[in-house]
């Protein structure tokens, strides 16, 4: 009868909203933990979820021996995963004991290569400006990597790599974006989430998301294993 057919599909929508309401972080006990400090890669993260924490993993960012761009952004994210997660154990993060909950540490880092040479950040205007000299005119490989921490487990990593084009730049148009956006700390001395996509010719890549620092659908893909589904969280939930 129709009141059989509306009591039916209630029961199974009802069945379907639990099974996947069972993986979202609030349902699962999670503590979702961005090891960064970066204002533009906890934006990233706000177009997903406004329900996680974040910590500062304070590593030493050097490279080592014969260590090229892919390996040295896989590495450097999974070291800062489990300094975050040996950082946040035991201790008292936003006045919850975070101890109690399974967390789950989302790590992330970027290198960057022309012409062989690896671009790390120029930490000065005077480097910056050299950075962006260099890069003219240059096809510019971004290497973005994301790591996934599982309570403390050995982090699953996933590398995104990105080729920018730079348009042909006169030095007058470096100095004055330098100047403007003071990109000291950006691996090849832009920042992509404002002016900086004026001084690119092209942007190829897979996830779109990666060269601002934290390659979302890698992410979603990765938390979509461990049984986190984010299209099931509250986007809009303030913390």
């Amino acid at each position: 009868s129709h009141n059989d057919r509306i009591l039916r599909y209630a029961y199974y929508s009802q069945s379907t909203f639990d099974h996947y309401s069972k993986v979202s972080p609030e349902a699962m006990n999670h503590t979702l933990v961005l090891a960064s400090s970066s204002i533009y890669r906890q934006d990233q993260l706000k177009q997903f979820t406004r329900d996680f924490i974040t910590i500062s993993p304070n590593i030493d960012e050097s490279s080592k021996k014969d260590e090229d761009p892919k390996q040295l952004a896989a590495r450097l994210s999974e070291e800062k995963a489990l300094a975050a997660f040996a950082k946040l154990h035991n201790k008292v993060t936003n006045g919850a004991e975070t101890e109690q909950n399974k967390s789950i540490i989302i790590a992330c880092d970027q290198t960057a290569t022309v012409d062989g040479v690896i671009l790390g950040k120029p930490l000065s205007q005077v480097n910056a400006i050299k950075q962006l000299e260099l890069c003219s005119g240059k096809n510019v490989h971004f290497y973005s990597s994301i790591s996934i921490s599982d309570n403390g487990a050995l982090p699953k990593t996933d590398v995104v790599e990105t080729q920018i084009h730079f348009r042909h730049l006169s030095h007058e148009e470096i100095v004055a974006y330098v100047r403007a956006e003071n990109p000291i700390h950006c691996a090849g001395s832009f920042k992509c989430e404002s002016r900086g996509l004026a001084l690119f010719e092209s942007v190829s890549s897979n996830d779109p998301s990666a060269l601002i620092g934290l390659p979302l659908i890698a992410l979603n893909n990765m938390l979509r294993e461990l049984d986190i589904n984010l299209l099931m969280t509250d986007a809009t939930k303030q913390r």
